[in-house]
């Protein structure tokens, strides 16, 4: 299991690392979950999951709020990937995808939430604010 740390920051000041960190190239990449609906976990710069990619056929997935576990028998040398639609609830998160997997998407947005075959792949095991979106459908 992997927990996560950071700091929990609101969606306005989100915004704004944001753009502070795109308007400075020398500024670090913010990393960020969302957690609740206006709180997002800002991800230390060079922990381990910094290092970790997405993948439409993931081998870690949520067990809570701050908390990663494997999702599926991981064999040695194999990347740890997380599929990032089930983390990102920011909205006008887009990022193509050429992850290679069966399932790939090709586009992974903080709209893939909505998608009825995730919902079936990753029942339980969103953060908490997609999950509850998810259950107000």
């Amino acid at each position: 299991m992997l927990r996560l740390g950071g700091r929990l920051v609101s969606s306005a000041e989100l915004g704004a690392l944001l753009r502070q960190a795109e308007a400075d190239p020398a500024a670090p990449y913010v990393d960020t979950i969302t957690v609740y609906d206006d709180a997002h976990l800002v991800l230390p710069p060079n922990t381990p999951i910094h290092f970790g990619n997405h993948s439409c056929d993931p081998t870690l997935w949520h067990v809570g709020p701050y908390e990663l576990a494997t999702r599926r028998d991981v064999i040695a040398g194999e990347e740890a990937t997380l599929d990032y639609g089930t983390a990102s609830g920011a909205e006008g998160f887009r990022m193509a995808c050429r992850c290679g997997a069966a399932t790939c998407r090709g586009e992974v947005t903080s709209a893939d939430w909505r998608r009825v075959e995730l919902h079936e792949r990753y029942r339980g095991h969103w953060v908490p604010a997609l999950q509850e979106r998810i259950n107000r459908l």
